[in-house]
């Protein structure tokens, strides 16, 4: 099967046709002890954001997985389309929180930030690079409606939402540059399809635990990769 797939990919690059495509899968694994939840007091608007304090988990680790990881081919021309999904980010801000708490566009694409509470948000988001960040937009929002802009990253991958309001209010948009992607979930696996033929640099990207690279070679099957981070 593997070299009738083999033969395939051959005549279609020969043809000036995409390749046979495969698939890349695989885990993402943390080693080590997970960085605990950040705490903030929420000391406002308490009738809507409750009382006492609030936790931000930068960093979901089950039985050993690093979930919300994005994994993606760093460079590739291939014919696969964009999801839906990643062509308008809809964050909503309710109870004080922003849903989701991480999600994946085409970088270009808009994003589209909803006020569903009574009380004042101001969305701030910053173009993550490396260790510095610049913000991208700045938006008050007094009252329920909503906002929307398109983002186009120059530098960075991850944008970073926050309320200049409340402190305890965090989200994260990956901005792609092509549909070769998957987001790790709590079992910390990822699965890329239609991948044409070839050998391809992989990375793992955490918004605050950085990022991990290899080199995969895809023919006419199922090709792995394996990362791991650690504290």
């Amino acid at each position: 099967m593997k070299q009738i797939g083999g033969l395939l990919a051959m005549a279609f690059m020969l043809a000036g046709l995409p390749a046979w495509a495969g698939s890349i899968a695989g885990t993402v694994s943390f080693s080590g002890t997970a960085p605990e939840n950040e705490k903030f007091i929420v000391a406002k608007d308490a009738e809507v954001c409750g009382t006492g304090t609030r936790e931000v988990e930068w960093v979901r680790v089950v039985g050993g997985k690093l979930s919300r990881a994005v994994v993606y081919i760093d460079k590739i021309d291939g014919p696969k389309l964009w999801p839906n999904a990643a062509e308008l980010s809809r964050i909503d801000q309710k109870d004080c929180k922003f849903t989701p708490h991480m999600q994946v566009i085409r970088n270009g694409a808009e994003v589209e930030v909803s006020n569903s509470d009574p009380v004042q948000h101001n969305i701030h988001t910053y173009e993550v690079i490396g260790r510095a960040m610049r913000t991208v937009f700045n938006v008050n929002q007094p009252n329920k409606g909503v906002f929307k802009q398109a983002v186009n990253l120059k530098r960075g991958k991850w944008l970073k939402l926050g309320c200049d309001a409340h402190d305890f209010m965090r989200a994260w948009v990956f901005t792609a540059s092509n549909p070769y992607y998957a987001v790790t979930g709590d079992d910390g696996s990822f699965n890329i399809t239609d991948v044409p033929a070839g050998e391809y640099k992989l990375v793992a990207f955490h918004p605050t635990l950085g990022k991990k690279n290899t080199v995969v070679t895809v023919r006419d099957d199922l090709a792995k990769a394996e990362f791991i981070f650690s504290e």
